[in-house]
């Protein structure tokens, strides 16, 4: 398989080898300056939940976002997330990793002034995980991440454009990867998606028009995923 764009070259050059048919990056848009000076002990390929997602090479075309532009990131939350967590990864950020979701009852509950995360040493990593509605949470300007991470998550949420700009507008995040399905259609109740569809046209709607520093469309065998990096202060 050829390096079809900048930042499929950089995931097979400089951190994985995709040697697999039914993986690719079949488009891919922004600045993906290279990753110069970056350590990469990661398990590329081996970077989903366990499970089905596990090897999906989604997960791996984020991570190699998240290092682009958030290679100087001190702090990172990923909302709407799995235990453990995909934000785990993102090893060379010295400072906080947060997990917020609402759906498990393992998660515990945030103060309701501050996200005020609580450490769950059962997750065994280093993520703190917090039981929290981001859609709910108030945000204050005392709280920020140099990181925010949101995977296949805007799919299932009522209004996914305030949630979207809640992580662009409000200085809340300084740096957002997010992903999504790509050009799904209704697939029920074995996805629970409230938005089918979805592709560039529909998240710059979400967005308010903003512009991404990187958009790749992903494919994972009949799936494909698009992967979104905006830069709000750049780091």
């Amino acid at each position: 398989m050829g390096c079809l764009v900048a930042v499929g070259c950089l995931v097979r050059q400089r951190i994985m080898e995709v040697s697999a048919p039914n993986r690719s990056i079949g488009k891919s848009e922004g600045d993906a300056s290279l990753l110069s000076g970056m350590p990469f002990s990661f398990p590329f390929g081996a970077l989903g939940p366990s499970g089905e997602r596990e090897n999906l090479f989604y997960y791996d075309v984020a991570l190699a976002h998240m290092l682009i532009f958030g290679r100087r990131a001190m702090s990172a939350i990923e909302i709407g997330c799995v235990k453990p967590a995909f934000v785990r990864w993102a090893t060379w950020i010295p400072g906080q990793k947060t997990c917020v979701a609402p759906y498990h009852a393992q998660y515990r509950p945030r103060d309701e002034r501050s996200l005020n995360p609580v450490r769950d040493d059962a997750a065994n990593d280093d993520v703190e995980y917090v039981l929290a509605d981001f859609s709910e949470m108030p945000i204050n300007g005392s709280e920020s991440f140099d990181l925010c991470v949101c995977m296949q998550v805007l799919e299932h949420v009522p209004q996914p454009d305030d949630f979207l700009r809640k992580m662009l507008n409000t200085g809340f995040c300084k740096v957002v990867t997010i992903s999504v399905p790509y050009r799904w259609k209704d697939c029920g109740s074995k996805c629970s998606h409230v938005t089918h569809m979805i592709d560039e046209t529909v998240v710059s709607r979400w967005s308010g028009g903003r512009e991404p520093v990187l958009k790749s469309i992903v494919r994972d065998g009949d799936a494909t995923r698009l992967v979104i990096t905006y830069a709000i202060a750049p780091l």
